[in-house]
């Protein structure tokens, strides 16, 4: 989500247990907490890498940072906002103003 341009994303391994396995799914965006660890590498895959040990966080806690839309709460100053654009004669090119505006144009594809 935050990957500097021209450079690769990085990935970990995260191992969870019990509950931690079902508060988050494909996709979301999560803070973790836990215990940085390591794990001996052996036989064909560690001669091939040169490793000798690879490394894995043991998740303590998931805090998921988005809703879903169904966990969404919606306000009443949201709603409002809501209402107004639905009463506007052309909601759809509005909305897709406000879509990637740094794109110019393309509003069949936003």
């Amino acid at each position: 989500d935050q990957v500097p341009v021209g450079r690769i994303p990085r990935s970990m391994s995260v191992h969870c247990r019990g509950e931690q396995t079902r508060k988050c799914g494909p996709g979301d965006i999560v803070t973790l907490s836990g215990i940085f660890m390591t794990i001996k590498v052996g036989g064909y895959r560690a001669i091939k890498s040169g490793l000798q040990a690879d490394t894995f966080l043991e998740a303590t806690d998931i805090e998921k940072q988005k809703q879903s839309y169904n966990e969404l709460e919606v306000d009443y100053a949201t709603e409002r906002k809501v209402a107004e654009i639905a009463k506007d004669p052309d909601p759809y090119s509005k909305l897709a103003a406000a879509l990637a505006p740094e794109i110019f144009g393309h509003d069949d594809i936003k």
